[in-house]
């Protein structure tokens, strides 16, 4: 056991070891906020996808429906 205290003291406590770990603490926000970009940029992709999708179905189900006018049309 005083082998652990005197290696904690020595690791964590002198000024050395404090840098180190307050270094490691302050990489954690900016490595979650690269990860949430990254997860922002594919759900931007994916929407884009979808939107896109749904724009080209509307377009085509407005054509379809000024070709076939229906059954209930008078002439």
């Amino acid at each position: 056991m005083p082998e652990l205290r005197v290696h904690v003291a020595e690791a964590y406590v002198s000024t050395s070891g404090l840098r180190e770990q307050v270094g490691q603490v302050m990489d954690l926000p900016r490595d979650v906020q690269n990860d949430v970009g990254i997860i922002k940029k594919r759900l931007d992709r994916v929407i884009e996808v979808v939107t896109r999708r749904s724009a080209q179905g509307a377009v085509q189900a407005n054509l379809k429906a000024r070709q076939h006018p229906g059954p209930f049309v008078c002439q």
